[in-house]
């Protein structure tokens, strides 16, 4: 007999894999989806359904990211883990993570005051 927790793990496991592939491709698909994914991952860890190493793994294609709907979703979530983290041991190893994924963007932006105020 199929129980809910296991369809819930079956669609759970179908959809990251989904997920999975859609962000390790080009960025071919629009931003607000990726969004989307990044928003519903992180609500799965805080569900505790999902391994926190999952949309670590998956954020990693922020470092093409040039978008900033997508950025501001994922830093929200970071934001808070790093509130959760600031008292621990991986509290280092988080912020040594942070600083490689935002450098790319970092550059990319700049620091001059030019452009829209998505492009800023």
């Amino acid at each position: 007999m199929l129980t809910f927790s296991k369809a819930f793990s079956v669609k759970t496991s179908a959809v990251l894999m989904l997920v999975c592939k859609l962000l390790a491709r080009e960025q071919n698909y629009n931003k607000e989806y990726h969004t989307i994914y990044i928003l519903f991952l992180f609500c799965l860890i805080r569900a505790g359904v999902l391994n926190a190493s999952v949309p670590l793994n998956l954020s990693l294609y922020l470092i093409r990211e040039q978008e900033y709907v997508p950025w501001a979703t994922a830093l929200e979530h970071f934001q808070s883990w790093s509130k959760l983290l600031s008292e621990s041991a991986a509290y280092k190893k988080f912020l040594q993570y942070m600083r490689g994924l935002l450098e790319p963007a970092s550059k990319h932006v700049g620091w001059e005051d030019s452009g829209t105020h998505l492009q800023k």
